[in-house]
């Protein structure tokens, strides 16, 4: 039983393989640290490969409380086709993911690995979600800094997924998962099926295919519960993020790497550094850049001071407008507050 809903327990899960199976125990870990601040118990699960898990991430993990499983069916996963190169199948684990809990949990938070957590989480559990699969942060609507090139591009990609003008897309590496829901409209086994028909359409594989497939049908959260970071200095007005998603080839625990610049992200990095210098992996982290990497940074920093940055006043009163007219359901049903255009989460 579960404080936050009153009825089943509810589970923050994320799926890795071995290459981003630290990551994964950065993320659950603060997790735990976060939850446990407001004395709260919630589960924390990282599904796996079994030849990703070792002893000593088992036991390491156990000790903090966070569980390793490698039950997910994941044989087939590898004959599907996968576009984008920085991605394997194991991003299609979270697809599988919800048929395994059934009759476990009531809801599941799945979290991506490249994220940084900067709150308690667990207050989204208390959303009622009145039979919507996923609750999720829109995406593809704003297009600050957009060239329209580039917008017409992912408008033209929604079009060919089938979606329907005004199109609701959503990031799928923030979802809360409706369990009941998800497996009685067999999501996961649809979405397979799409990439598998598909395969040209869905360089993002999950996050196409259940846009694909949902076309909008699914709760909108306000953007603090999955922000990306190069968003804060346009959405500083916004509040303090719960969730900052590092999406795309830029990470967190890579000191340098092409299209970063020297000290960008140097916080989120600092945490990383302190996180494995109490693992049994305190080295990993310099094993994810080199001297390439580091000549990439020297040349996307100096791009950056040669070139001409500036913030546009119109667009940004504009930004504010849009976000303070959008209905939120964390926001309509009070568990993130809105102070004028800023959001926080509700007082516990």
């Amino acid at each position: 039983m579960n404080r936050l809903t009153g009825t089943k327990s509810c589970a923050v899960c994320l799926c890795a393989d071995a290459h981003m199976l630290i990551p994964s125990l950065f993320v659950a870990d603060s997790v735990r640290k976060q939850s446990l601040h407001r004395h709260i118990n919630i589960d924390v699960l990282i599904f796996a490969p079994p030849q990703d898990i070792t002893d000593e991430h088992r036991s390491w993990a156990s000790r903090r409380g966070i569980t390793l499983r490698t039950d997910l069916p994941i044989e087939a996963l590898s004959e599907i086709r996968i576009l984008n190169g920085r991605l394997s199948s194991a991003t299609l684990m979270k697809l599988l993911m919800p048929a395994q809990l059934a009759g476990c949990y009531e809801k599941v938070l799945y979290l991506d690995a490249d994220i940084i957590i900067r709150a308690d989480v667990s207050a989204i559990f208390a959303l009622e979600m009145e039979g919507s699969p996923i609750a999720a942060v829109p995406s593809g609507r704003l297009w600050l800094g957009v060239r329209k090139k580039e917008r017409d591009r992912w408008l033209t990609h929604f079009s060919a997924l089938g979606m329907s003008i005004p199109y609701r897309y959503f990031n799928s590496g923030v979802m809360l998962i409706n369990i009941d829901s998800w497996n009685k409209q067999k999501l996961g086994a649809r979405a397979l099926a799409f990439i598998r028909s598909r395969p040209e359409l869905c360089f993002h594989p999950d996050e196409d295919a259940l846009n694909a497939i949902l076309d909008g049908r699914f709760m909108e959260l306000s953007p603090i519960w999955n922000m990306r970071p190069e968003l804060l200095s346009y959405m500083a007005f916004i509040g303090e993020p719960v969730i900052l998603h590092y999406a795309g080839p830029v990470k967190p625990w890579r000191r340098f790497a092409k299209g970063k610049r020297l000290l960008e992200h140097r916080d989120a990095y600092r945490l990383y550094k302190s996180f494995v210098a109490n693992t049994p992996w305190p080295r990993w982290l310099e094993g994810q850049w080199d001297t390439r990497d580091l000549v990439a940074s020297i040349q996307q920093e100096l791009r950056y001071l040669f070139s001409k940055v500036s913030r546009d006043a119109p667009a940004q009163n504009a930004l504010e407008q849009w976000i303070a007219d959008q209905k939120y359901a964390d926001v309509e049903q009070g568990i993130t507050v809105r102070n004028r255009n800023a959001l926080a989460l509700a007082d516990a």
